[in-house]
Order: C-alpha cells, then structure tokens, then sequence
C-alpha cells in the first residue's frame, strides 16, 4: 500500500474514531441512569467496532475497462506546450511523524508501568495466593495480561479489617475476570496510534473511570448488605497518581464523589441490564456499518475478454488506472506498436483530461512514456517516464492540500511481455426456421396428359421419406469469432476554423496491402484509406472484416 494510501486510511480512522468516542460521551450519563454502570462501560466498545469498520474493505464498485488493440489513434496539440511539474508527494512526512509520535508515546508508557513496578519493590507470594509489595501507594491493584495477580500492599492485614479485605479482593478478581485488563491494553494501543488526537487522551481517562464504576457496581451486586464498609474502604485507600495501562487500580486520582453516590443507587435488575445489551449490540452494529459505508467505493474492472493472446513482436503494452475528481475513475489497457501514439480521455467537459502518448523501449529491459496532458484545451503536463519492465509507476499532475490530491493520477504498468485480453465473440444470428416435412407436397404433373401427339409426362418424383428416416441435418458452422478493435477512442483533431482542440469519440481503421470489407455506420473513406466510426469497432480474427456499431451519442465527424 502506498503512503498516500496509508494516509488516507489514517484520516478515516481518526475521522471515525473522534465520532464514535463523542457519540459515547454523550450516552455514558443517560445509559447510565438508565441500565446501570457496566452497560455505559460497555458502549466504549463503540470506538473499537467503528475503527474495525474503517478497516475493512470499502464496497466494490463494477468498472468495465476500456480496452485498446492497435489502432492508429491521431492526435494533434494546439498551443507550444508548456511544462507543469507535479507536486511533491508529502505523505511519507507525515507518516513519519505519525509513527514517531505513537512511538514516543509507547515508551513513555512503558517507562510509567516499569517505574510502578520498581515502585512497589519486591513482591513476595502470601498463603492466601495473593502478592504483597513493600509499597503501599495505588495498592491494591490487578496486574499481568498473560498471569493475571492481585498486588496488595504491605500494611494490607492493619489497614483494613476483614470484610474490608474481602470486599477489596472481590473488587480487583472481578476485574480480571471481566478482561479489563486486557482492555486496558487495548485502549492504550488506540492512544498510541491516536496520540494526536486530544480526543482520544479525554476518552481514556473517562473510560478507566466508568470501569471503576462497573466494577463497584458488580462488587455490590455481590455483597448488597455491605455498601457501608465499602465505601469506607474507599477512603482508606492511597490512590495513585494516574492510572497504569496495564492494570487495574483500586482508585486512581479522582474524586469519589461519584463512586460513593453510586453505591446508594440500587442495582439494575436483569431485564434492565438485557435492554441496555440488545441497545448496545444495535448501537455497535449501526456505528460499524455507519463507518463502513462512509469510505469511498473501491473499483474493480469488469472484464470484457473471456481469454488472452501473447502480445505481437514489437508492441509495447501500457495497464492504466486513471484517477480524476471524486467518482473519476477509469481503466485502459494500451497495446501499441513501439513508437505509435495513442490517446485517452477521463471526465467529460471542460475539466476532462486528455493524455497523448507514445511508448517506446530505450536499452534493456526500460520503456519510456511521453506524453502531453491537457485540460480544457490547455497543456498541463509533459511527463516523461522511463520505467523497468512491467515495474508500477505514478504520474500525479496537480496539487495536494493535507493528504488529499486534487488533479490527475495516472498508475501504470509497461510491459513488452503482456497477455492482451480477447474480446468474447458476439451470438451467432439465429437460423430461419426449417419448414415442416409434413407440409411438403410433390409437385403437380403438368396438365398436358389429353395434348395429341405429345409424350406421356414424367412420372411424379416420390414422396419425401417420413421425419423419422431422415438424415439429420448437420449443423450450420459458426460465424467466425469477432473481437472489439476499438471502443470509445478519445481522437484528438484541431478544429480547421478554431485550431482550437476538441474531443470525438472515433475508430479509426486502416488496411494496407490487403483486401477488407467494411459493414455498419462507417463514415465515407478518407484520401489515405482510413475508415472512420463513431462508435464500437468489431472484426474477425483475420483482420479482413470489420463491422461499425454506431453510439448513439458520439458526434458526427466534422
């Protein structure tokens, strides 16, 4: 993928993400209130489903390709051209900068966790299966995604008396037991690859904040006679200073206002809880495809050949993907011989593009591409590109305003070693119907039987034998195959009165040494022999007979 593309793919998932985590803020209070703590700790979900979203494949949007065989395509330019040169492709910058932030950010986080850890000093295990450290500050707290442990601190058994204890314990193996810890690691990776983002930074204190809640929440639903000794468990604690991305602290440093007036609310009943998970799985389902169906539509080519054929001796062939504004998008495939010029078109209009080029080998295994682009009548660009065989290449001409292009991109292959696409033949008419054996009748002798003087008539021929003994009749041949020469060639001509440029739509066909026949809409034959239809242009495999199917919008020529 290129870093253009990734760019582009980072600004939709910022996009997405900031929408998703507003979207939470504004639901966290009213689920809250609504089905309790753990469903407005679960609807942060929201943010991982609308990234995944973004990240799946766009939809795939069918494009028939244009496809071009050897054709003499005639192009002519209006005006000295003048050379533009494209703009500097920035994308790696950015991405570099991206990935140097996100990377700073993760050692600084690792360097937070192992100063907490070296904090907490040795950790020795307890008959109970807990581990005690010799610190005591943001103590007790759930550590390890792979072993998960409770850390307690060292004044554990004199600070706290035994239901206290009990309900402590309770509180940080229901954290683990709920995979918060894991979510922990995942929310800090979303920081990571989101530090820019102050979103991000606000939803992540939020987050650890409503997982407290849930966890309280789930402790009481427990032990609903115990809120009292809970609660003044919670002022006995030394909270830290921040929360760790990969543990779960008793507390961290936050009022606790909020966590002590929960503990007198009553706990959600189950029918509750059910509704707020049916709404969060609808509200999860509708994000994700909301940000799926935002990306732009990818397109693939339809092809419109059933096989393929070497490319002839001496023809070089050039596989373009032509890009435009917004919804502009085109395929051609080129096979010329080295040193033919050939002409395409992308848009309609006064901001269409038009490109002629001619390709040719210049030592080894390199082509090169040189071609004049033009806008309205007017010369933009001059590339010149030479690339190794069959290596993929970029022309872009236009500007680039914060990651986005706005102009003509041209992604090409040239290859001298192609397979060129064979067109599928047309349907073979169908037959006139055979006239029923039944229905034939002999012919009637004729009336000169009483004539004096002449001969007996010859005895009648005998009736044809039934249906049933008839040889059968052997199959009519099929029309020999046809494939499209040419479709929707841009032709670029100079207007005799203007010498202003303009674009038809024509096909133009020229046999030397060689009889053909010409059927359909052609236009009268030109002085040096050249066919011209303004339409679709299909012949024989033999190159001897060629059919003209007009378009009905092409113009006429002038």
């Amino acid at each position: 993928m290129a870093s253009a593309e990734l760019l582009g793919t980072l600004v939709e998932a910022t996009l997405a993400v900031s929408a998703a985590v507003v979207l939470v803020l504004l639901l966290r209070r009213r689920l809250r209130d609504s089905f309790g703590t753990r469903v407005a700790y679960a609807v942060w979900w929201l943010v991982p489903a609308a990234l995944a979203a973004v990240l799946l494949p766009a939809a795939v949007q069918p494009v028939a390709p244009m496809v071009f065989t050897p054709v003499a395509a005639m192009a002519a330019a209006a005006a000295a051209p003048v050379a533009v040169a494209g703009p500097m492709d920035t994308s790696p910058w950015w991405l570099a900068a991206w990935g140097l932030g996100a990377t700073l950010v993760l050692v600084w986080m690792a360097r937070l966790q192992r100063r907490f850890h070296r904090a907490m000093g040795p950790v020795h295990v307890r008959p109970d299966g807990l581990h005690e450290a010799t610190a005591v500050v943001g103590l007790p707290a759930a550590m390890g995604l792979v072993r998960p442990r409770v850390v307690v601190p060292a004044d554990f058994e004199q600070r706290y008396d035994a239901g206290e204890r009990e309900l402590m314990q309770a509180h940080e193996r229901l954290h683990i037991r709920a995979g918060d810890l894991h979510s922990n690691a995942l929310a800090s990776a979303l920081r990571c690859a989101f530090w820019f983002n102050p979103l991000v930074h606000v939803a992540w204190f939020t987050f650890r904040h409503d997982q407290e809640l849930a966890c309280d929440q789930r402790v009481i639903a427990r032990y609903p006679h115990a809120r009292r000794r809970y609660g003044e468990a919670m002022f006995k604690i030394q909270l830290a200073a921040q929360p760790l991305p990969l543990a779960c602290h008793w507390g961290f440093g936050h009022p606790l206002k909020e966590r002590i007036a929960m503990l007198t609310r009553p706990v959600p009943s189950r029918t509750r809880r059910l509704g707020g998970a049916l709404l969060m799985t609808a509200l999860a389902l509708g994000v994700g495809f909301a940000a799926w169906s935002a990306q732009p539509a990818r397109t693939a080519e339809t092809p419109l050949a059933t096989s393929t054929r070497p490319l002839p001796k001496g023809h070089l062939m050039a596989r373009i993907e032509a890009t435009g504004a917004p919804g502009r998008e085109e395929s051609f495939v080129i096979a010329n011989p080295a040193g033919q010029p050939f002409a395409i078109s992308l848009g309609e209009g006064a901001d269409a593009f038009h490109m002629d080029a001619s390709m040719k080998p210049v030592g080894g295994d390199r082509i090169q591409l040189d071609g004049v682009v033009t806008q309205g009548g007017k010369v933009v660009g001059k590339p010149k590109l030479v690339v190794t065989d069959g290596t993929p290449a970029v022309i872009q001409i236009g500007e680039e305003f914060g990651g986005a292009f706005k102009g003509l991109k041209l992604a090409m292959t040239l290859t001298a070693h192609g397979e060129l696409p064979v067109p599928p033949a047309p349907p073979a008419p169908p037959l006139p119907p055979l006239p029923s054996v039944g229905s034939v009748a002999p012919p009637a002798p004729p009336a000169l039987a009483d004539a004096p003087g002449l001969p007996a008539p010859p005895a009648p021929p005998a009736p044809p034998a039934p249906t049933s003994q008839l040889a059968p009749v052997p199959p009519v041949p099929p029309a020999p195959p046809e494939r499209v020469v040419a479709k929707r060639v841009i032709v670029r001509d100079v207007d005799q009165t203007t010498t202003a440029p303009h674009a038809q739509r024509q096909s133009r066909v020229r046999i030397e040494g060689a009889e053909a026949t010409f059927e359909g809409d052609w236009e009268p034959a030109q002085a040096d022999g050249t066919r011209v239809c303004n339409g679709t242009v299909q012949a024989d495999n033999l190159g001897r007979h060629f059919t003209c199917v007009a378009d009905p919008k092409a113009p006429a020529t002038p």
